[in-house]
């Protein structure tokens, strides 16, 4: 779960915790990506499946969420990840703060860029992930 902070000038994309989906439910919240992999109609049954929805209102959605990420878009975005204290590090930033102009250095999996993120090998994922 994300959060969008912004006064004007400085913006932050926040980390707030997340939620565990099935794979078909992940992939809505990325149909812009399963829309280039041929999955457009998975994504459209699936928002309607759980939902109740028809097409039109699962179409909708998915322009509403489109529109929303253009606007997002339009900014340059720090990245708050703090909430991963103790269970991620990152090298280059150990505040777990990545500045926007750093963030390619994180890896894209759509671009298949490696990632730079590790994992704290035995370490709890920290409880307030899981409130938001």
């Amino acid at each position: 779960m994300w959060e969008f902070d912004g006064d004007g000038s400085h913006h932050v994309q926040r980390l707030a915790g997340v939620i565990a989906l099935c794979g078909a439910c992940h992939e809505t919240q990325h149909s812009g990506l399963a829309e280039l992999n041929d999955r457009w109609e998975s994504v459209i049954a699936t928002l309607c499946r759980v939902n109740g929805w028809d097409r039109a209102d699962a179409e909708a959605d998915i322009e509403r969420s489109r529109e929303r990420y253009r606007e997002l878009s339009n900014m340059e975005w720090d990245l708050d990840l703090t909430v991963l204290a103790g269970w991620v590090t990152l090298d280059e930033y150990p505040s777990l703060v990545i500045p926007s102009e750093g963030r390619a250095t994180l890896g894209n999996t759509l671009d298949k860029t490696k990632r730079k993120l590790s994992l704290i090998v035995g370490a709890k994922l920290p409880d307030a992930i899981w409130r938001w």
